[in-house]
């Protein structure tokens, strides 16, 4: 997984953020290109965080992220309401994220990779094991992907419970219920490493 850091957005949740982004999906819908770029741009850091959450160790983040994108500007003109344009790229990043998911464990289970012989870790690659075991992102890759996908969007891109259910079509008590398992197996996952 990549390097970055579990931080919000810079963009969800804030007001003249959400007005102004409101106002860059309308101009992109009136063939504004510029106002196009300028939503791209704004969209790609959050999209591509979310995507790294939900896709773990897979290998396909930008390819999933260029698929977002391209659907983002292909269809931006079907978005009926601007607000929910973030809950609306959320979901677009959710479907291709689990698509590229499925086709890799299809791949795979198609593949026979066959096994490696077991060897001895060197001090220098335990050490790394466990450093990487206290790691958040890897701790949230742990987890199922229905409760890594709402734990991510609540915790790390800032989204409302009521923005998830409508970012992924649920209802309001699925968020709730996977929010909180999501956190019951990170606190067992802490207190077991400690």
């Amino acid at each position: 997984m990549s390097e970055r850091k579990l931080q919000p957005s810079n963009t969800a949740g804030d007001a003249d953020g959400d007005n102004a982004e409101s106002w860059l999906v309308l101009r992109a819908q009136a063939g504004d290109r510029e106002a196009m770029e300028s939503l791209i741009r704004r969209a790609e850091p959050d999209a591509a965080r979310y995507i790294d959450h939900l896709m773990g160790s897979a290998d396909d983040h930008q390819d999933v992220l260029q698929l977002v994108l391209m659907t983002i500007v292909k269809k931006v003109s079907q978005l009926h309401d601007a607000r929910l344009f973030r809950a609306w790229m959320y979901r677009i990043a959710s479907r291709e994220s689990f698509r590229a998911l499925r086709a890799m464990r299809e791949w795979n289970a198609m593949v026979d990779e066959g096994t490696a012989p077991d060897e001895t870790p060197s001090a220098v690659a335990l050490e790394d094991r466990i450093l990487d075991s206290i790691d958040i992102p890897a701790m949230l890759g742990r987890l199922s992907l229905a409760s890594r996908t709402v734990v991510s969007l609540h915790y790390v891109e800032g989204l409302s419970q009521r923005e998830i259910a409508e970012a992924l079509g649920l209802r309001i008590g699925t968020v709730k219920s996977r929010l909180a398992y999501g956190l019951a197996q990170l606190r067992s996952d802490v207190a077991q490493r400690m």
